[in-house]
């Protein structure tokens, strides 16, 4: 991996092999909302490995219609008080997988979110 792993970058065999020898335990799965937070799931690396690469991750689109207190806007059609809040599929763009500096034994993954 050389020059990549110094930067942080990951790809699925090296962040896999990384969980199977415990330097990786955490993946942020996350997306960017209209203020610029990165909002999501933190979950385990043999989570990520095995479920999430095959079938994404789920997060509640309340994430997606709130303020920067995290109230609810009103005026969403998708997802309301009165409608309710369902979920939506995140789907990572591994070719924004890195490691997570900043936390321990942590990778960080932008998704798309359906």
């Amino acid at each position: 991996m050389g020059n990549a792993k110094i930067r942080g970058m990951l790809d699925v065999k090296t962040l896999t092999q990384m969980v199977r020898d415990e330097e990786i335990e955490t993946v942020l799965t996350v997306f960017p909302d209209l203020y610029g937070r990165l909002l999501g799931k933190r979950i385990t690396g043999d989570y990520f490995i095995n479920d999430v690469l095959a079938h994404a991750v789920h997060a509640c689109d309340y994430l997606l219609a709130c303020d920067m207190e995290m109230d609810p806007v009103p005026g969403y059609a998708f997802t309301s008080w009165a409608k309710g809040y369902g979920d939506f599929r995140m789907i990572p763009d591994l070719s924004t997988l890195r490691i997570a500096s900043w936390l321990e034994k942590t990778a960080i993954v932008l998704c798309d979110g359906f």
